[in-house]
């Protein structure tokens, strides 16, 4: 079992060094991995913004009465003028924080 041109000595260093190769890569399975590692990982992110957005609420609706009474009328007429300036300030921002995760996620065009 000798080849021509190797000595048999090459030939056992040969087999020796083929030890030490590591295994052939899927790249579709490795991508399929890194995409379910992915969406659990902005699964998780959303379930957190939407968690701390509902404490956040809870929190805000349950110190409404104190902040109203706090604030003077027309301090109060002036927040509930400023309320769709507000949630348009809300959508944009939410926008934006959506084009920066899914650029975080390769998803952005």
């Amino acid at each position: 079992m000798t080849h021509p041109d190797r000595s048999p000595a090459d030939l056992r260093l040969a087999q020796v060094f083929a030890l030490d190769v590591p295994p052939p890569r899927d790249p579709a399975f490795t991508l399929q991995v890194m995409a379910r590692v992915a969406q659990r990982k902005l699964a998780f992110d959303v379930a957190r913004g939407a968690v701390a957005t509902a404490f956040a609420a809870l929190f805000l609706w349950a110190l409404w009465p104190v902040l109203s009474k706090a604030f003077d009328p027309i301090a109060v007429q002036a927040w509930r003028a400023m309320g769709p300036a507000a949630a348009a300030l809300v959508v944009v921002a939410s926008i934006l924080a959506l084009e920066r995760v899914s650029g975080r996620f390769g998803y952005a065009r």
